[in-house]
Parts: structure tokens; C-alpha cells; sequence
């Protein structure tokens, strides 16, 4: 639980780079929002989750959806769900969007930050990934209420372990409707093992700029050892 609490910290420092800056002091913005990730929320968002045997069926992942859609909607997001058609069936991932009246115009500069809701077919998903769903909805929570200045997509993807068919099918609809996502931010297995053992930050050498900004906030905030690495297989 330290680590996945340290990690939501190192995101909501990251995105508070996006926050405006004329009323709040970094530092000021930075410790009011780690100030009110709620353990319990997290706890109570891992209990849930790996309440199933698994996450891999349709309906269980439909469930979560909802779940996840009710507290985020609670906390002021915006809600909607991204449909695609796969195997006979139209599934959907969720997309929890601040602040709430941020446009929804495509050519409008956002960063989208996603995790996968499902998991393997044969077991709960503790750490895949119902850690990374944890940590990027406790994230979405905090910052719904937050000053930001840019548009955050928060984004709960399915069949992820099916071959990254929601992700893919996310991406290329995005492409499609010429949307201007600057940089996204994938949270997968995040809180596995001790507090101390290594946060990894893998990107293309060309997105460097964004782990960086990543490592210097868990370098300043936390006590986890981050490692950057760069691989042109990335994503």
C-alpha cells in the first residue's frame, strides 16, 4: 500500500505541472493534493477488484466499468464510454475526463492517463492490474476537484490482456478524429513488491521528456529508487 500511495503521489506532481499556477504555489498545489489521496479509497478500490476470480470475461469487465464510472462521475468527472466492436460484441472503455467542462474538441491539446481494468484469465490481478486501476482512479478523483489548465482523459481500458485490443481500438479512434493527445501515461503493475524496490519508467527515447519529469518528482517526494529506460519497442 506505501508504494502505491508513493506512486499516486509522483502522478499527481507530475500532472500538477498542468495546474495554473496564479493562485497556488507548485509546492502548495503539490502537498494539498498528495494531502488528500484517501488510503481507504485505495483500499476499497483493491478489495473490489480482486473480489473477482477474475477480470477477463465481458461481464465482469462491463461490472468494473460501472463501478469505476459511479465513484469518478461521484467526484465530478465527466463520463463517457468509448465503444468498439470486437468478437461480436460492443465493448467499451471508460473515459473519466478533467476538468469536467474541459472542451471535448479534438484539436484541443490533452494528456491522457489510462490503466487496464482486466486481468488474465485464471486469477485476480492484484498487482495486474488492479494497482495501476487503484492509483490512475484515486489520481482522477483528487485532481476532478484540482485548478488544472489542460485537459486530463482519464482512461479504464479493457481486453487489455487479450491482446491490447481496447487500447488499440482507443488509439486508433483517436487518430481518426485527429485528436491532440500530447503525451499519455500508462500505469501497469505499480505496486508490487516492498516500498523501496524499483519504480521502472519505460518509454521511446523521443517521449523522454515525460519519465523524466516522472523521475524528478519521485526523485523529490519519494523514497522509491526510479529507473528511466529507454527502448525504441516501447509501446
Amino acid at each position: 500500500m506505501k508504494k502505491l500511495y508513493r506512486t499516486i503521489s509522483i502522478l499527481l506532481t507530475v500532472c500538477a505541472l498542468l495546474l495554473s499556477e496564479t493562485h497556488y504555489s507548485q509546492a502548495d498545489v503539490i502537498s494539498a493534493l498528495v494531502g488528500e489521496v484517501n488510503s481507504d479509497a485505495l483500499l476499497g478500490t483493491l478489495t473490489y477488484l480482486t473480489s473477482y476470480s477474475s477480470r477477463y470475461s465481458y461481464a465482469v469487465q462491463e461490472e468494473v466499468l460501472a463501478f469505476i464510472a459511479t465513484g469518478l462521475d461521484d467526484a465530478g468527472a465527466a463520463i463517457r464510454f468509448h465503444e468498439y466492436d470486437y468478437a461480436g460484441r460492443t465493448w467499451h472503455n471508460l473515459v473519466a475526463t478533467v476538468p469536467a467542462d474541459a472542451s471535448l474538441a479534438p484539436a484541443e491539446p490533452h494528456l491522457v492517463v489510462g490503466a487496464h481494468i482486466d486481468s488474465v484469465t485464471a486469477g485476480p490481478g492484484a498487482d495486474d492490474n488492479a494497482s495501476g486501476v487503484a492509483a490512475v482512479m484515486e489520481a482522477a478523483r483528487v485532481l476532478a476537484g484540482a485548478p488544472l489548465n489542460t485537459r486530463v482523459d482519464f482512461v479504464f481500458f479493457t481486453l487489455e490482456e487479450s491482446g491490447r485490443i481496447g487500447s488499440s481500438h482507443y488509439a486508433a479512434d483517436a487518430s481518426d478524429a485527429g485528436e491532440v493527445i500530447e503525451a499519455m501515461i500508462a500505469a501497469d503493475m505499480v505496486a508490487f513488491g516492498s516500498p523501496d524496490e524499483d519504480l521502472e519508467l519505460v518509454t521511446k527515447p523521443t517521449m523522454a521528456w515525460l519519465p523524466e519529469a516522472f523521475k524528478d518528482a519521485s526523485d523529490a517526494y519519494t523514497t522509491l529508487n526510479t529507473r528511466l529506460l529507454l527502448d525504441w519497442a516501447c509501446g
